[in-house]
């Protein structure tokens, strides 16, 4: 831990190992810089993207992950590191309404409703084609999701579906977020093709950048990161390195052992809201950094917690789910959004494959939407697990008589980044104010922009800032998230 203690000044200080911190530190390990060091308060890298191995010998990570890329320089890191071993699928997504499985994506399925829900959604399909349905502020970047999804879809698939699941995963009013995210992310409209679909009664699933993905064949997605960080200089990570302050004039980085590290150029993929929490400003500094302006700024951060929920179960799923990845669930009186078939990306993801299989349940809630988090933070684990069960055997994915071997819980309180329209007003004149003082805030948190947060989405932010700071080339992912989802490649990718 000598570097930790020399004062001397760091010339690239990176705060954080998850997918960004990895992939700046990546590039200048391979453009042959040499004077850089990693932070990371916990024990190994991966952050959000990490995996863990309960009790019983179950895999899990923190949510969905699979890989896909919208980058060719991430397909080329992802292949050398594991793409050799990486498991190979053909997406399979579903979504569970009325007591049956839809093709995802929905829109393009209605054949599998009920003949009444059939035809809510093509009279909202009709009154948006032939008008009747006044089209709100098309053409303003940033009008309500909630509108967006009316403009687009009708009001039929939207009461059915987008809106319901929206607020289920988000739990975040739609009309107070904005839509300029949207990007790949929902299927685009095509009122002809649904509507042959529905006639023809035939399923369409082919949509989507991560129609085909990648999984690793062992340790879950946590494995690969792992991989990336261990092919760089080990001597140039820290772990349990825990920030808590920050001198933007006298440019130091505190530690909570007490340790100050100088620094030159500063890559934080920490949470900006903690970034702005920890930071002495000086006097003068722009308007966007002055203390009502940064107050502003962290109200308009909104995220959302993910509850993250393990059932690893004895025997085989049954014979709907065995080539399943994940199911959305919009009903509200079921707790979670989303289920994934977890045995089925990867047989490790079991202690005795073929003996065994496992579900993966993701639940959401914010202090708008609060489930099992209370006022003092306290999380009320028993029954965020029961209620999960009980979702389970109501939604049929098991009987009361599965043999559940396993229960493994993982909450993560920053889970998704919330795209607000309040977000719009700060975000960019924040993140931009700091790089004034060679700070620069990137990451799934760090940037707080979900439309560039998968995986290849971060890691390459942390790839591009580093271009940028050694060879002045242009931000493209933080700052035209709409330029990278637009060129996406079909290679492979992640949620």
């Amino acid at each position: 831990m000598s570097a930790v203690s020399n004062p001397k000044l760091i010339k690239y200080l990176i705060l954080g190992a998850g997918p960004c911190g990895l992939g700046a530190a990546h590039r200048l390990n391979e453009l042959g810089e040499t004077d850089w060091l990693v932070l990371e308060k916990q024990a190994t890298p991966g952050g959000l993207a990490s995996s863990f191995v309960d009790s019983q010998g179950f895999v899990w990570d923190v949510g969905g992950h699979v890989v896909h890329s919208h980058y060719a320089y991430f397909d080329k890191v992802f292949h050398s590191a594991i793409g050799k071993t990486a498991l190979k699928h053909q997406r399979e997504a579903w979504v569970w309404l009325e007591g049956r499985f839809v093709p995802y994506p929905f829109q393009n399925n209605l054949h599998r409703l009920t003949k009444k829900t059939q035809w809510d959604c093509v009279m909202g399909l009709l009154k948006l084609t032939y008008g009747s349905l006044q089209r709100r502020d098309l053409k303003t970047q940033n009008r309500s999701f909630q509108n967006w999804i009316l403009d687009r879809f009708g009001s039929g698939i939207a009461e059915h579906f987008l809106f319901p699941y929206n607020r289920k995963m988000w739990a975040y009013p739609l009309k107070k977020m904005n839509s300029s995210w949207v990007g790949d992310r929902v299927s685009a409209p095509n009122i002809i093709r649904w509507l042959k679909n529905l006639i023809l009664a035939q399923d369409d699933v082919a949509w989507g950048p991560n129609q085909v993905f990648y999984f690793p064949a062992r340790g879950g997605t946590g494995a690969l990161w792992q991989t990336i960080a261990a092919k760089l200089p080990p001597r140039k990570f820290h772990y349990h390195q825990t920030v808590i302050g920050l001198d933007i004039k006298a440019q130091t980085v505190t530690l909570q052992s007490g340790k100050v590290i100088r620094y030159q150029h500063l890559i934080s993929t920490l949470p900006l809201t903690s970034l702005l929490t920890h930071t002495k400003f000086p006097t003068h500094r722009p308007p966007a950094l002055t203390s009502p302006a940064i107050t502003k700024t962290k109200k308009a951060l909104f995220s959302c917690a993910v509850h993250v929920v393990g059932i690893g179960l004895t025997g085989q799923p049954r014979p709907e789910l065995i080539t399943k990845c994940w199911i959305y669930y919009p009903e509200p009186e079921l707790p979670f959004f989303r289920v994934t078939v977890f045995s089925n990306y990867a047989p490790a993801n079991v202690p005795h494959p073929g003996k065994q299989w496992s579900l993966m349940c993701e639940v959401s809630e914010s202090p708008l939407k609060p489930k099992f988090i209370s006022q003092t933070g306290q999380i009320a684990n028993s029954a965020l697990i029961a209620a999960v069960i009980a979702g389970l055997i109501r939604a049929h994915l098991i009987t009361k008589t599965d043999q559940i071997v396993s229960t493994w819980h993982h909450t993560a309180l920053l889970g998704y980044p919330t795209p607000t329209l309040a977000r719009e007003t700060v975000l960019d004149g924040t993140l931009k104010a700091l790089e004034a003082y060679q700070i620069y805030s990137r990451g799934r948190f760090g940037a707080w922009k979900y439309e560039v947060s998968n995986m290849d989405h971060t890691f390459m932010q942390g790839v591009e800032v580093v271009n940028r700071l050694i060879n002045q080339t242009p931000e493209v992912t933080v700052w035209h998230p709409q330029l990278v989802n637009r060129a996406h490649s079909t290679s492979h990718s992640q949620t």
